[in-house]
């Protein structure tokens, strides 16, 4: 009897050891894969990539300290480098150009302010860095768009800028890019959320002092196989009941002074090679314009005193300008 119990607890001991050798194994072939095989022509491996979403805790981490310090030197963003622990990053694959294989997006972001995206085509095992969109706000989704009068397919980022903490207003963003001749372009930018917070007293009412809210709230559609684009803002100016409160009262405690809807339709034009509002002609100088952005329609526009009939309007040159609306024709 006692002979059967030593081999049993033998046989356990033996098979625990072969599983923790196998453990080992796999884990050392998925750590030490992170960098794949790439001849030495790329910094970033497609292996990486994949390691995002592993169920080993260290090649998870692995992979996204080789992803952001890639697409740091990548693209020039060298000064992130000392805060390179409080980015945030976004990994997407898609196929944005036809026929030349997948590619990869990696949004890095640094709140409150600053985001960028680097784009990477895939070669076999390995990433080549393509470009890089720059300028953004905090990214917190990229999508794809296909559009019927286009080859290559849209990039969709959304962003989020938050500052109430310091500046009490957060807005979100949403902008289309198109990579054309080597970089990204964008052909539309809006603006689908909005919160801004101030008291009446900053404005030098000294009783009875109301908080103020001005809050816009978007949906978004694409229709015509992504040739037009719809936009609906629900905008509104809001009073709070209560009066010198120090802080901002909850939302439920504020009630609508004004409110109204906007409609807007965005088509694509391949002679503005972007979204447009419409072609019009310019009173003063005869030519044609592109409508981009009416600015009449701007939640902005709810603050008293403050005029808001401007658009915004692209020549044939290619040159950007804000003019008043009377100028269209």
């Amino acid at each position: 009897m006692r002979f059967f119990k030593y081999n049993r607890r033998n046989k356990l001991i033996l098979a625990t050891v072969i599983i923790l050798l196998a453990a080992l194994v796999l884990a050392h072939y998925i750590y030490g894969s992170l960098t794949g095989n790439n001849d030495g022509r790329y910094n970033l491996s497609y292996i990486s990539v994949k390691n995002i979403n592993s169920f080993f805790k260290p090649a998870v981490q692995k992979a996204v300290q080789d992803i952001v310090q890639a697409t740091l030197d990548n693209t020039g963003y060298s000064r992130w480098e000392e805060c390179r622990h409080q980015l945030d990053m976004l990994v997407e694959e898609a196929d944005i150009i036809p026929h030349k294989g997948r590619e990869v997006l990696v949004a890095l972001s640094l709140p409150p302010q600053e985001g960028m995206i680097a784009c990477y085509k895939r070669d076999g095992l390995g990433l080549e860095y393509m470009g890089r969109i720059p300028g953004l706000l905090p990214v917190t989704g990229i999508t794809i768009l296909n559009n019927a009068c286009l080859d290559s397919r849209l990039i969709i980022a959304d962003q989020n800028h938050d500052e109430m903490l310091g500046a009490f207003f957060n807005a979100r963003y949403r902008d289309i890019f198109l990579w054309k001749d080597g970089h990204f372009d964008r052909v539309l930018g809006l603006l689908t959320g909005y919160n801004s917070y101030w008291n009446q007293a900053w404005d030098g009412i000294k009783e009875d002092a109301h908080w103020l809210w001005l809050n816009q709230s978007s949906q978004v559609e694409y229709s015509d196989n992504g040739e037009t684009i719809y936009v609906r803002h629900t905008q509104s100016l809001l009073q709070s009941m209560a009066t010198d409160a120090d802080s901002i009262p909850d939302n439920k405690d504020f009630a609508v002074r004004y409110y109204r809807m906007v409609k807007e339709e965005y088509r694509w034009s391949s002679h503005w090679e972007g979204y447009i509002l419409g072609e019009y002609t310019d009173r003063v100088t005869g030519e044609k314009v592109a409508l981009l952005e009416d600015y009449r329609t701007n939640i902005a526009s709810f603050i008293r005193g403050t005029s808001f009939d401007m658009v915004k309007v692209a020549r044939e040159n290619g040159e950007i300008l804000i003019i008043p609306s009377e100028r269209l024709e």
